[in-house]
Parts: structure tokens; sequence; C-alpha cells
């Protein structure tokens, strides 16, 4: 096996314990996790999530057990756009002015806050108990990381999120595809040491 498989299979084992999910976090920490891993990984980071956590982990809420929702962030911009109207038109700014522009003009409609309440309310109806968040490469430079997660704690609390991030986290630092550094998100914990 791989280093990713092992690490995938590792990750797998932990988050299908129902005592993961439902918000409740590991001790007093808030329930809030990074997977990080290699960005090489993606394409099978992204089949496992799928084809093998959508798959296995269990669906329903008779036992108490884990109800996962795989939601990929750059996919909820892309709706977004869409369902506001402004999808074709971001497509052409970007083209003719760059991503600088692009990023400025949609600034009141692709920011963290906005995309927490929209995931909230994909979730509102849902009896899932852990979010697979994922996607946020493709979503750079548009969302940052730590603001998206910070976002979110005010709108889910008793769900359990779990971030798969293309690149470096030590708790104190993001590092998105191994280059892009942001800022630190606290509340936020290594999912496997």
């Amino acid at each position: 096996m791989s280093d990713i498989q092992n690490l995938l299979s590792e990750l797998y084992h932990t988050i299908k314990k129902e005592s993961f999910a439902g918000g409740r976090g590991r001790g007093s920490q808030e329930p809030y996790y990074v997977f990080d891993y290699d960005p090489a990984c993606e394409l099978e980071v992204r089949h496992y999530i799928q084809n093998t956590l959508m798959t296995k982990l269990p669906k329903r809420t008779e036992d108490g057990e884990v109800i996962p929702e795989s939601l990929n962030i750059f996919q909820v911009v892309i709706e977004e756009l869409r369902s506001e109207g402004f999808y074709d038109g971001a497509l052409d700014l970007q083209l003719e002015d760059g991503d600088e522009e692009l990023i400025e003009a949609l600034a009141g409609i692709v920011n963290s806050e906005y995309l927490a309440e929209r995931i909230a309310n994909k979730l509102e109806d849902s009896a899932s108990n852990l979010l697979l968040l994922h996607g946020v490469g493709s979503a750079y430079p548009l969302i940052c990381v730590h603001s998206l997660l910070s976002s979110l704690q005010s709108h889910l609390k008793k769900i359990t999120v779990v971030l798969f991030f293309p690149g470096e986290y030590n708790e104190h630092s993001f590092k998105l595809l191994n280059q892009f550094e942001e800022s630190p998100h606290y509340h936020s914990h290594r999912l496997l040491a």
C-alpha cells in the first residue's frame, strides 16, 4: 500500500466511529478537523471520498451512526454564481482582466460568510452529522480556508467537519498546494498525527 492509501485507510477507521461525528470533537476540542495530504494525490483523495467514504459509511440514524455529507467547495461556488446569474460574466471577466479583478468583483457573493450560510442551508434538512469538505485547491484564490472554517463555526453546531486539504497544515498555519500560506485557524485540528 502507498503512503496515501495508508493515510486514507487510517482516516476511514477514525471517522467511521459514532463518537467522532455529531459535532462533539475530541475531548473539549472544536469538531473541525483537517486532513492534509500531498497535492499530487488530489485525484486519488477525491476518488476515495466519493467511492469509499460516501459508499461505506453508514447512512441511517437508527443506530446513531455516522451520516456523511460531501461538499466540493468549488462546486458550491459555481452553483452560487450560476444561481445569481454571474457565472458567464465571471468567466469573461477572468479571461479579460485576470484573477485579481475577478476576486474583487465577486467579493460580495464569493466570500466565506456567504458560502458558510449556503453550506448551512444545504445541510439544514439533512440528518448528516459529518461534513466532508473538499475542492479547496480548485477554489483558490476565491476562498481562504481559515476564513471559511471560522464562518462555518457560527453556522454548523452539531456537525463534525473534516476539511480535505491539499498541502500542509500544522495546527498553526495552512500552506495550500505546499506554496500559498494562509492565516492560522486555531479551532481546527489535524485529523491524523
